[in-house]
């Protein structure tokens, strides 16, 4: 039976929106909490420790959707075609906003809105790199973050079963 290369994309926009959904609502719970008063009348200022949660969220929904992938049957090989689409879509999407910025030189809340939009496949890897990234400075080279977040999907491979287990 021949398995959809757009799976990992599709299930990846899915992530990507639920992700974004979720860090929504904690951005708005923290922004009602940011400032606690103490009985005494004291101010605290409540950390910001929201990107800590939507890396949690993130890992269990690629843990997930590997789950997914493993309970459809998909082998690695599919499953790496698949991701190799969703590696083409980051590529396109960095390239192209990237080229757009530095031919403005600006960046207009539209083509911001858009960015944020179209990068939705991809947003839930993103969470996770930025928790490396914060761990790791050495990665902070520009190129070495764009290569990590085109790899980074891979991870899902992991999940797919050989040949012989299909």
């Amino acid at each position: 039976m021949k398995k959809n290369i757009f799976v990992v994309p599709i299930l990846s926009l899915v992530a990507g929106v639920i992700s974004n959904l979720v860090f929504r609502v904690i951005v708005r719970i923290m922004d009602m909490i940011m400032y606690i008063t103490t009985p005494e009348g004291q101010i605290i200022e409540s950390g910001g420790g929201y990107n800590y949660i939507i890396f949690a969220v993130s890992v269990v929904l690629i843990i997930l959707m590997g789950i997914l992938l493993r309970k459809w049957d998909f082998d690695k090989i599919t499953i790496f075609k698949s991701v190799t689409v969703l590696a083409v879509y980051i590529v396109v999407i960095l390239v192209a906003f990237s080229i757009y910025y530095e031919a403005t030189e600006t960046s207009t809340p539209g083509a911001v809105l858009l960015e944020m939009r179209l990068s939705y496949p991809f947003s839930v890897y993103e969470s996770i790199r930025s928790i490396i990234l914060g761990i790791n400075r050495n990665m902070m080279d520009f190129w070495i973050d764009r290569i990590a977040i085109v790899l980074f999907p891979y991870v899902l491979v992991l999940f797919g079963k050989s040949r012989k287990e299909s």
